[in-house]
C-alpha cells in the first residue's frame, strides 16, 4: 500500500475539523528525531491515531528524497510545534516556506522570524506577521540587484531595522545604503562594534564620539590599521598613545601615536623601552638627548637603528667612544666618518684593525697625519687599505720612507709613482731591498751625476746596467768596465767605451774570457 496510502487511509478514518486536527504535542514532549522514542510512542496507547499520524508525516517529510512527497507530507501536518521545527531546522527551502505558510500563531511566527538561520524563512515569517519593513530587511540581507536594494530601502525608516541590515546583510550596496539613512549615535556605535565590513566600521566611527572605553577597545581589538588610525584621531590621552606606540602591531599606527605625543619625558621613556625600530627612529628625530641616543648607537639590537642614531650625534667625544667601542664595524665606520677632531681620528686609527673602518678614516677629510697614515700603508694586510692610505699622502719624504720600509711591492710601486724628486728616488734605489722598485725608480732619474753614482754604487746589477745605458761620462764608464765585479755590468760598460787603449787593456787583462774576446772585437 505504501506509506502515503496508509496515511491517506488514516486520514479518512480519523477525519475531523481543521481545529481538531491542530493537535499540540507541547505537553507530550514527543521527539520526532529520536527513532527509539518514536517507535515507543507509535506502538503504545499513549497517543491517539491523529498524533501518531502527525509524527509519521513529519518523519516522512524529513527523510523522503522526493520534494513533492515532502511537501505533501508537510501540508498534512497541523501541529504548530512540528511546523515550527520544520521551519527552523529543515534544510529544504520549500519545506521551510510551506511550514511557515501554515502557521497562524504569532508567537511562533515571531520566534521563527527572530531565530531562523535562513534569510528567506525569516522574511516569510515577518511577512506573515505583517511586518513589511522587517521582511524587506531580511530580503536585503541577501545578494540583490541595485534596483531591489534601492526600492527596499525606500520602504524602511526604522533605524533599528536599518542597523540590522548594515550589520548582517551580505550585500555591500544594502549595507552602505542603510548606513546612509542612520543618524542615531547609539545605532552607529552598535554598527561600529559589530560590523565585519571595514569600510562600514570606518564610516560609523567617524560619525560618533568615542568614550575612553571604546577608544581603548577599538585600539586593542581591531585588526584593521585604517580603523585604528581613525580612532587615533579622537585620542588625546598620552598614556593611551604611549601604550599604542609600545604595543601596536602596525607600524603606521605606532608612528601616528608617536606624532600625537608632545611630552619629552614620555617620548624618552618610550625610546628606552620599545622594541620597535620604527618608533625609536621617529622619536630620535624629535628629541635632543645625545647621551640617550649614544646608548642607542652603541647597544641597540638593530643595526639600522644604530646607524640612524649616529645621524643625530655631532659631539666628537661621543662619536669617538662609538668608533672605539661600537659592537660592530658598521657602526664604528659611520662614527669615524663623522669625526672632525684629528687627534680622535689618530687614536681610532691606531686601535682599529677592521679595514672598512680604516677606509672610512682615510676618507675623512680631517685625517691629515701622514706619518700615521704611512704606517698603516706600510703594514696593513689589505691592498685596498694600503691604496687608500697612499691617496692621503702627499709628502715625498714620507713616501720615500714608506717605499723603503714596506714589504708590499704594489704599495711601494704606487708610492714611487708619486715621487718626482730625483734625490729621493736615488735614496730609494740605494736603500730598497726590492730590485724591481729600484729599476722602476731609475726610469724616472735623468740627472747624469746621480746616474753616475748609481752606475757605480747600486747594489743591484740590473740597476747599474740601466744607469750605464743613460750616462755618457767616459771616465766613469771606463772605470766600471775595468773594475766592476759583475761580468754583465762590465759588458754593458764595454759597449760604450770609445778609447781604443782602454779596450786593449781590457782585452789583455780582464779576468773573463768573454769580456776579453768582446773587447778584441770592438777594437777591430
Amino acid at each position: 500500500m505504501g506509506l502515503f496510502g496508509f496515511l491517506k487511509k488514516d486520514k479518512k478514518e480519523e477525519s475531523s475539523t481543521k481545529k481538531e486536527q491542530n493537535i499540540e504535542f507541547k505537553d507530550e514532549q514527543v521527539d520526532s528525531d529520536d527513532t527509539s522514542n518514536i517507535e515507543k510512542y507509535l506502538n503504545s496507547n499513549e497517543l491517539t491515531n491523529k498524533q501518531k499520524q502527525q509524527i509519521l508525516y513529519k518523519k516522512f517529510a524529513e527523510n523522503s528524497e522526493n520534494r513533492n512527497e515532502r511537501l505533501f507530507a508537510i501540508n498534512e501536518i497541523m501541529d504548530v510545534y512540528m511546523l515550527k521545527d520544520i521551519a527552523l531546522n529543515f534544510k529544504d527551502r520549500y519545506s521551510r516556506t510551506l511550514a511557515v505558510a501554515k502557521i497562524e500563531d504569532e508567537q511562533i511566527l515571531t520566534e521563527i522570524a527572530e531565530k531562523s538561520p535562513y534569510i528567506e524563512t525569516r522574511q516569510i515569517a515577518y511577512e506573515r506577521l505583517g511586518k513589511k519593513d522587517k521582511a524587506i530587511a531580511e530580503l536585503l540581507k541577501g545578494q540583490n540587484n541595485k534596483d531591489t536594494v534601492k526600492k527596499g530601502l525606500e520602504e524602511i525608516d526604522d533605524e533599528k531595522i536599518l542597523t540590522d541590515i548594515v550589520i548582517n546583510s551580505k550585500d555591500k550596496k544594502a549595507r552602505n545604503g542603510a548606513l546612509a539613512k542612520i543618524t542615531n549615535k547609539d545605532f552607529l556605535e552598535d554598527i561600529a562594534l559589530k560590523s565585519n565590513d571595514e569600510s562600514i566600521k570606518e564610516q560609523s566611527i567617524k560619525q560618533i564620539d568615542l568614550d575612553n572605553y571604546l577608544k581603548e577597545k577599538f585600539l586593542k581589538e581591531e585588526n584593521s590599521a585604517n580603523i585604528k588610525l581613525i580612532v587615533l584621531e579622537k585620542v588625546d590621552d598620552e598614556e593611551l598613545l604611549k601604550k599604542i606606540a609600545l604595543k601596536d602591531n602596525y607600524e603606521k599606527v605606532r608612528l601616528e601615536a608617536i606624532s600625537k605625543i608632545n611630552n619629552k619625558d614620555t617620548l624618552e621613556n618610550i625610546l628606552k623601552t620599545t622594541e620597535h625600530p620604527d618608533v625609536k627612529i621617529e622619536i630620535m628625530s624629535r628629541i635632543d638627548n645625545p647621551n640617550l641616543i649614544k646608548d642607542i648607537a652603541l647597544h641597540d639590537k638593530d643595526k639600522y637603528t644604530r646607524s640612524i642614531a649616529l645621524n643625530y650625534i655631532d659631539d666628537n667625544e661621543i662619536l669617538k667612544n662609538v668608533a672605539l667601542s661600537g659592537e660592530d664595524n658598521f657602526i664604528r665606520k659611520i662614527a669615524a666618518e663623522k669625526i672632525t677632531n684629528e687627534k680622535y681620528l689618530e687614536e681610532i686609527l691606531i686601535n682599529e684593525k677592521d679595514k672598512s673602518v680604516q677606509k672610512a678614516l682615510f676618507s675623512n677629510k680631517n685625517m691629515q697625519n701622514e706619518d700615521l697614515i704611512a704606517n698603516i700603508a706600510i703594514n696593513s694586510e689589505s691592498e685596498d687599505v694600503r691604496k687608500l692610505a697612499l691617496e692621503k699622502i702627499t709628502d715625498e719624504n714620507i713616501l720615500k720612507d714608506l717605499i723603503i720600509k714596506t714589504e708590499y711591492e704594489d704599495t711601494a710601486s704606487a708610492a714611487l709613482s708619486q715621487i718626482n724628486d730625483e734625490a729621493l728616488l736615488t735614496e730609494v734605489i740605494a736603500k730598497t731591498k726590492n730590485k724591481n722598485i729600484a729599476l722602476k725608480a731609475i726610469r724616472s732619474i735623468h740627472d747624469e751625476k746621480i746616474l753616475e753614482i748609481i752606475a757605480e754604487k747600486s747594489n743591484f746589477e740590473d740597476v747599474r746596467i740601466s744607469a750605464i745605458s743613460k750616462i755618457d761620462n767616459q771616465k766613469i764608464i771606463e772605470k766600471i768596465a775595468l773594475n766592476d765585479p759583475e761580468i754583465n755590468v762590465r759588458s754593458a760598460a764595454l759597449n760604450k767605451i770609445l778609447n781604443i787603449n782602454v779596450l786593449k787593456e781590457i782585452a789583455q787583462n780582464d779576468s773573463n774570457e768573454y769580456i776579453r774576446n768582446k773587447a778584441n772585437k770592438l777594437i777591430k
